[in-house]
């Protein structure tokens, strides 16, 4: 099976590369180099360029068999600062390789979506059927849940034209070494190895449900290749490990053995409160099987980042 991952030097698609090239797939990576730095093994093919590119798509998509979209601008930070660049990158990108699937003949399509597609969601555990919600489009903080919700679309719909296969993986606060500093969990680590003031957006009772890294990457690859996979949509996440920010912080006192000093600020523009997976369907057909637990996964990452910030 040739595999092509976009955002193959990302947080996640990097480690997928990895998993898919040690079961013996051959891969190859789309990457423009401007989020993710990576080093992949020897024998990766990559491709350098921007997915916004609709001929560098349909290079990259050339002979191979299944894509892995995971190609796209996220991190809450970007969200706000930047809407107009995330719905620039992500919905440019998720056209052009829809485009380059059919163009090309791939015969699946896995995209990469989100929990943010759920918007404010009012069932917990959240179920695949919850309606797709964009609360404010007036809000930059919705910004990526729209150009998650419309590639979903794109995805979908491209596929079903097309005659080939499509996968929508909606991973839940997936976090681990060398995600970036866009996200809360690395933002936490980084104030508490630079010596930063400790700041929290809210009051501390913002509830997620954290899965690390190395749990999503077995369903992420079954969703690539299993037959019973195809034409269905999978919330990927970890509910048995649901925290508060406060009791999140809590957990990092106890991974550096001291006590933080939070200071809690207002929201500038409020997201959702609380996100917690039904995952019923990716365990049933992915195998998904969570098992690192949130201190254990903190503590990995807090000392990733501890040997490589300044």
């Amino acid at each position: 099976m040739k595999v092509l991952v976009t955002g193959g030097r990302g947080f996640i698609g990097a480690r997928l590369v990895d998993h898919m090239f040690s079961a013996g797939a051959d891969v190859r990576v789309l990457d423009d180099g401007s989020r993710g730095t990576a080093q992949l093994p020897q024998g990766i093919e990559v491709v350098e360029g921007d997915v916004r590119d609709g001929e560098v798509a349909r290079v990259a998509c050339r002979g191979v068999d299944v894509v892995a979209h995971f190609a796209a601008v996220q991190g809450t930070r970007n969200f706000y600062e930047k809407p107009d660049i995330v719905l620039d990158v992500n919905l440019r990108g998720v056209l052009n390789l829809a485009q380059a699937c059919a163009d090309e003949h791939v015969g699946r399509l896995v995209f990469a979506s989100s929990s943010e597609v759920y918007g404010i969601p009012t069932t917990f555990p959240t179920p695949e059927s919850e309606p797709l919600v964009i609360p404010d489009p007036t809000n930059p903080r919705w910004s990526y849940s729209a150009s998650k919700i419309a590639g979903e679309l794109v995805v979908i719909h491209n596929a079903r034209r097309h005659d080939f296969e499509y996968v929508v993986l909606r991973y839940h606060n997936v976090y681990g070494p060398a995600m970036g500093l866009d996200h809360v969990v690395p933002q936490f680590i980084q104030r508490l190895v630079t010596g930063q003031e400790f700041v929290v957006q809210g009051d501390g009772t913002q509830r997620r449900a954290y899965c690390y890294v190395d749990d999503v990457l077995g369903p992420t690859a079954k969703a690539l290749s299993a037959n019973e996979a195809a034409n269905a949509i999978y919330n990927v996440g970890n509910p048995a490990e649901e925290y508060s920010v406060a009791e999140l912080i809590r957990v990092l006192e106890r991974v550096i053995g001291r006590r933080i000093a939070a200071r809690y600020t207002p929201f500038d523009q409020a997201g959702t409160s609380r996100r917690l997976p039904d995952v019923a369907r990716a365990e049933r057909v992915l195998g998904l099987n969570p098992c690192v637990g949130l201190e254990e996964g903190l503590r990995r990452t807090y000392d990733w980042y501890a040997s490589h910030l300044e």
